[in-house]
Formats: C-alpha cells, sequence, structure tokens
C-alpha cells in the first residue's frame, strides 16, 4: 500500500496509470487483444517519453516567467494550504511557524496495550507486538517554503 502511495505522488507514474488505464478499455471495447496489444505498446512507448523528462528545476520556472516573488502573506497561505491538504491525507502537524511545518505520519504501535495483551495471553501475543513494533514506523518530515512559494520537503 505504501508503494501504491509513493507511485502515486508523482504526476508522471498517474499519466502512465491512465494511458495503460485507456489500452486496457480499448482492448475491452473492441473484443480483441491485436488492440489491446497495440494500445499497450502506445502505452509502453508513451511511459518512456514521459519517465525520461526530467521535472524543471526552480530556477528554470523562474526563468521561465512560470514562477516569481511572492509576499510574505502570500507564501504564508500557500504552506497553510499545503499543510491543510497534508492533514486532510493523514498527516498532523507537530509544530509549524510562518515559513516552514514539520509534519508527521503513520502512528506508533500502543504499547501499554500490546503489554496487557501479552499478560493476558501468557506471552503469545508477544510474536504480534513484535511483528507490529517493528513494521509500524511515524516518519517526520520538514516543509519549507522558498520566497517563489515552491514548497520543499527537507
Amino acid at each position: 500500500m505504501d508503494t501504491l502511495k509513493a507511485l502515486a505522488k508523482d504526476p508522471r507514474n498517474i499519466k502512465i496509470a491512465m494511458t495503460v488505464l485507456v489500452a486496457i478499455i480499448i482492448a475491452i471495447a473492441t473484443k480483441t487483444w491485436v488492440y489491446g496489444l497495440f494500445g499497450g505498446i502506445i502505452a509502453l512507448l508513451f511511459a518512456v517519453s514521459v519517465r525520461g523528462k526530467p521535472e524543471p528545476t526552480t530556477q528554470e520556472l523562474v526563468a521561465s516567467g512560470v514562477l516569481s516573488l511572492k509576499t510574505d502573506p502570500e507564501r504564508v497561505k500557500i504552506l497553510r494550504d499545503f499543510v491543510v491538504g497534508r492533514v486532510a491525507n493523514g498527516y498532523r502537524v507537530e509544530l509549524q511557524d510562518d515559513f516552514s511545518a514539520v509534519l508527521l505520519y503513520g502512528k506508533r504501535p500502543n504499547h501499554i496495550l500490546h503489554l496487557l495483551l501479552s499478560i493476558v495471553t501468557i506471552g503469545f501475543w508477544l510474536i504480534i507486538w513484535i511483528l507490529i513494533a517493528m513494521t509500524t514506523k511515524e516518519s517526520r518530515t520538514l516543509y519549507k517554503i522558498d520566497e517563489y512559494g515552491v514548497v520543499e520537503q527537507s
């Protein structure tokens, strides 16, 4: 599930998935595997061409005129909207000021509950507790907004 979330964060992967979906729909609609194969080849070529293009840097976007300097109130609003979007997706705010925010994702296991379950089950729950403790992680990420209004992960 985490892999799917990581793949969904990149808009290029979403474009690839949509192209493959179109190829599948063409194959189903025409009831012919040849069109599906043809659509799959087109999707693969599109995927390779999209993946080969690097994302433009902030300096390139500024030089092209896409980005411009933002005022402090604009930057505060952009970061606040970004944080609200992350919170809607399950993140928690640990610390936030005008131009940066520390967000948490994930939960730590409830060790008191697992201790009580281990006592009640005469230690059999220890195996599950250890597995949960090893696989459940909480990640902390610092986000900063630059003078152009671009939110960067640090």
